[in-house]
């Protein structure tokens, strides 16, 4: 990625000629050409290399969907995390541990972690949204815990009725703000300081409410968050959550990997079992909820997309 490798192979060249464009050792260049071969990233005929078209559309710089500064921020993350290993096992704070979340509070920090969305769970919840009786009717929507803005500007995208506040803890604020200064629906777009653990949402004043990749921070608290994001939806509108599912059918390899980092970082688990699910249903119905509807998306299918209509 540092090398901008991929962008060098948007045409067939043979290894001299990457290794002069790259400046690398021919020997390790052509080694590592043939690792990214067998996994799939190249392609080699007459000893020229090629992109695959997935490594164009997702590991070339000037791509819409590329995921360079994404990979990157797992890489350090990953040996931050393996290098204070034996601290973390023994349940020890990591070293350098600062308050949690703020990892997420800059333009670039949230522009990284909205490339990892553009992996495929943007595109299935937008999809999904889009195709709720009723959409193309709503004019007001919340996204709590909306970070880098990507899902709401989607949405404005597919209604042009629409307006959009995003809500997130106060320090990510100004960064958020700044993405949203940039985006062409910037006039349909608010932000606003909210912390979901004592704050509340204005009564009824959203036709649609969303939460991705957020309850799992709350699987012990479900019933309180829920009523939380409940109040907030006007009658006839929408409750809408992605979570990552245990109970998916996805890699096990990456689905355990996922959740040994994510404890180790000092979240209970960032996936949803279907007990939650059955709470969340619980809860929803005695808040007035019906219409419950589901749906797989994201990278493997590990996203377990819901919803929920308020009664009118």
């Amino acid at each position: 990625m540092r090398l901008k490798l991929f962008d060098s192979l948007a045409t067939p060249k043979d290894v001299e000629q990457v290794a002069a464009i790259l400046g690398s050792n021919r020997g390790v260049t052509e080694t590592l050409l043939d690792v990214l071969e067998t996994k799939g990233l190249l392609t080699k005929a007459d000893g020229r290399y090629v992109n695959t078209p997935m490594a164009s559309e997702f590991l070339v710089s000037t791509s819409p969907f590329w995921q360079g500064s994404f990979l990157l921020s797992q890489q350090e993350r990953h040996h931050m995390l393996i290098n204070d290993m034996e601290n973390l096992m023994q349940g020890r704070a990591r070293a350098g541990q600062g308050t949690p979340g703020q990892h997420w509070i800059s333009v670039d920090a949230l522009k990284t972690l909205g490339q990892f969305s553009l992996q495929g769970s943007l595109q299935d919840m937008v999809a999904f949204i889009a195709a709720l009786p009723a959409f193309s009717d709503m004019r007001t929507m919340s996204d709590v815990g909306g970070n880098h803005g990507r899902y709401t500007m989607a949405l404005l995208e597919e209604n042009p009725q629409l307006t959009g506040e995003i809500l997130d803890v106060p320090p990510a604020v100004p960064a958020i703000q700044a993405l949203c200064d940039e985006s062409d629906h910037r006039d349909r777009l608010s932000v606003r300081g909210f912390d979901l653990r004592r704050d509340t949402l204005p009564d009824a004043a959203y036709d649609l409410v969303l939460i991705s990749h957020v309850l799992h921070l709350f699987s012990r608290s479900l019933p309180k968050v829920l009523k939380t994001l409940a109040a907030g939806v006007a009658p006839g509108g929408w409750l809408v959550s992605q979570t990552l599912d245990r109970e998916c059918r996805g890699s096990p390899t990456i689905r355990l990997v996922r959740e040994l980092m994510t404890r180790m970082m000092g979240v209970q688990t960032h996936f949803l079992t279907e007990e939650h699910m059955d709470l969340i249903r619980t809860t929803l119905r005695d808040e007035g909820f019906g219409d419950f509807r589901t749906s797989r998306g994201g990278p493997n299918g590990m996203s377990l997309i819901f919803a929920a209509r308020k009664g009118a």
